[in-house]
């Protein structure tokens, strides 16, 4: 599997949760986790800024970082 064959599985397994939290995670990854770079998904979403989206305050963040 390689690195964004894995992504989409993350938004697919995210997808699935019940409620929103799974929604807004998915759509976290999408929008910037990039598998390539350094860091978890959540890492690098923990470090998005991109203030003016509507989701920035219920972004996922690092558990290593809260």
């Amino acid at each position: 599997m390689n690195s964004f064959e894995r992504k989409d599985t993350l938004i697919q397994q995210e997808c699935s949760k019940k409620g929103l939290r799974g929604r807004v995670n998915a759509h976290c990854i999408d929008c910037g986790y990039d598998p390539l770079d350094k860091g978890t998904w959540r890492q690098q979403i923990h470090r998005c800024a991109i203030t003016n989206c509507p989701l920035f305050d219920v972004r996922p963040l690092s558990r290593g970082e809260i």
